[in-house]
């Protein structure tokens, strides 16, 4: 049987291409963030389509160049943002259209996943994270900051939204106060680090009611700091402190709600060194477990992707 499983994701900033072996090691991760002008804060669906699909090709004679395209023995592509019913993204389509194209040219069986479960198991496979143990996942991200009751079940993640934020996300947050800043989009890796400078306590809202919140308040107040001529070292901190509450509060009650104590962070925003950093010790005191994986598998990946579509060709001895 062919040996590797060549995993796609198209998502709203970042075209990826990752191949496994059938042990679930990775070979070869390749990526390409999408272009965003500066100062914008997103793109528009129709714009990242077209980007991906000029950018697929070119990862894939990347990837090439490292693993033999003859042993690629499965397709594994994210076609829609999460396992839920009328979840929907243009930009999906793009990476479902080439994988499409790819399985029938190599003549290998295709899996289709969704872009939520790859980020799940990516970070449980970065930080050796058994994902058939039942949990609590926290994805956030740009698009996405939910508390989630996590499953695994028949080749999928079985997930129930227990908590979240009900507006903003995280990453929106993060992004659109950094755009105000000046900083490039997306803002994350740049805002993140730089609180290590803050001589200022600024003070900014937390608003959490059982293991939901929102995140609004804390913008404005991102916004208004940076209009004030506030250092961005002391809005940093500001931001990244009422994000760590918030997540301490809403997680402490969906823990003592499930009875489940193990968390487990996934998405680009769970890359932050602030929340990795003081997170899990602060739980930690509640008897809470809290992971995080390397930067390398929170950001957008199609790692995760890969190693679904092997487990479900039931090669991967990862745990």
């Amino acid at each position: 049987m062919k040996p590797y499983t060549l995993g796609i994701d198209t998502s709203c900033y970042t075209t990826s291409i990752a191949v496994v072996d059938h042990k679930g090691n990775l070979v070869c991760d390749k990526r390409q963030m999408l272009n965003v002008k500066k100062g914008a804060r997103g793109l528009r669906q129709s714009e990242g389509f077209f980007q991906h699909v000029m950018n697929l090709p070119t990862l894939l004679e990347q990837v090439s160049e490292s693993v033999n395209m003859n042993d690629i023995g499965c397709i594994a592509v994210s076609t829609r943002p999460r396992n839920q019913e009328n979840s929907y993204m243009p930009v999906f389509n793009a990476g479902e259209r080439f994988a499409k194209t790819l399985a029938l040219g190599l003549k290998v069986p295709m899996f289709t996943t969704t872009h939520q479960d790859g980020h799940i198991m990516a970070s449980a496979h970065g930080c050796r994270f058994n994902h058939n143990e039942e949990h609590i996942s926290v994805h956030l991200s740009g698009g996405t900051s939910e508390l989630l009751k996590s499953k695994w079940s028949e080749g999928q993640f079985d997930v129930q939204i227990i908590g979240g934020s009900l507006d903003v996300s995280a990453g929106q947050l993060i992004d659109r106060v950094g755009v105000a800043l000046g900083l490039e989009f997306p803002s994350g890796k740049h805002l993140d680090g730089l609180w290590k400078g803050s001589t200022k306590k600024l003070k900014f809202p937390v608003s959490v009611k059982g293991s939901y919140f929102n995140l609004s308040g804390a913008e404005s107040y991102g916004l208004k700091y940076g209009e004030s001529n506030e250092s961005i070292e002391d809005i940093s901190k500001g931001l990244f402190e009422a994000l760590l509450k918030t997540l301490e509060k809403a997680l402490i009650t969906a823990c003592e709600e499930t009875g489940i104590n193990s968390v487990l962070m996934a998405g680009g925003v769970s890359a932050s060194k602030f929340l990795s950093s003081r997170l899990p010790d602060v739980l930690n005191k509640q008897g809470i477990s809290v992971k995080f994986c390397p930067p390398q598998f929170a950001a957008d990946n199609a790692i995760g992707v890969a190693l679904l579509g092997a487990l479900n060709r039931g090669e991967s001895n990862e745990n």
